[in-house]
């Protein structure tokens, strides 16, 4: 696979990635390595906290480390944008601890059902 171009460095966004051990966690990794834009910086998965990321997803970014997803690993990262690659029924759980935190992300992104027809969101 190619190197991303030089331009492809500076980035203005900052993403978390909740179930980024899964298939389309990992799909997404691999994509956002492509993106200018947007830089992954925090990587949630309960089976694989504290594991190097580059291990599970090529593509990832250097040192970067799976978190537990707990609320004090979610304030300590505070990305701008938070996907939750999450199977489906578990998204509602990281969305209330969303809704509690000072400072929440601007934009969260859920790419299971759990929100889907649901026209408050």
């Amino acid at each position: 696979m190619p190197t991303p171009s030089p331009s492809a460095t500076s980035k203005t966004m900052t993403l978390g990635l909740f179930g980024a051990r899964g298939y389309v966690g990992c799909e997404l990794i691999a994509l956002l390595r492509w993106h200018s834009a947007i830089e992954l910086t925090a990587a949630w998965s309960e089976s694989l906290a504290g594991e190097q990321v580059q291990g599970h997803a090529p593509g990832a970014p250097e040192g970067l480390v799976y978190c537990s997803p707990d609320l004090d690993a979610l304030c300590d990262a505070a990305p701008d944008v938070v996907v939750l690659a999450l199977p489906d029924g578990r998204a509602g759980e990281v969305v209330d601890a969303l809704d509690r935190l000072d400072r929440p992300p601007k934009v969260v992104i859920d790419l299971s059902a759990d929100f889907r027809f649901d026209s408050a969101w």
